[in-house]
Parts: C-alpha cells; sequence; structure tokens
C-alpha cells in the first residue's frame, strides 16, 4: 500500500502541485489525488515516475 500522506508531505516540501505531478507521470490530476488519500494504487510504473520526481526511492512511498 502506498504512503499518500508521504508522497503529500514531499510534494509540499519539493513545491510540486498535484497537476505537475500528473503531468510528469503522464497521469490525472484527479487520479493523483487519488492516490494521496488512498482511494488507488499507482501501477507500479506510476510509483516508479512518483519517487523519481520525488527523488526517492519507491520504497520509501510504500506503508510497511
Amino acid at each position: 500500500m502506498v504512503n499518500g500522506e508521504k508522497i503529500k508531505a514531499m510534494m509540499e516540501e519539493k513545491g510540486i502541485t498535484q497537476k505537475a505531478m500528473a503531468a510528469s507521470i503522464g497521469t490525472s490530476e484527479p487520479m493523483v489525488s487519488f492516490i494521496i488519500a488512498g482511494l488507488r494504487e499507482p501501477s507500479l510504473t506510476n510509483l516508479s515516475r512518483i519517487a523519481h520526481v520525488l527523488g526517492c526511492k519507491t520504497s520509501e512511498l510504500i506503508i510497511d
């Protein structure tokens, strides 16, 4: 399961909007919102892209 709160916090720290994240990973802004809220899980490809944009490892975005 993805840690939406951590993604949100890292985005805020880096000044990345949901719109910018969506454009960077090739998905819609609502999908990014759903991922952050925990309503949807990103594909492995999109999880990897999110990690790349945030400058972290994919493992850092997953709840143990």
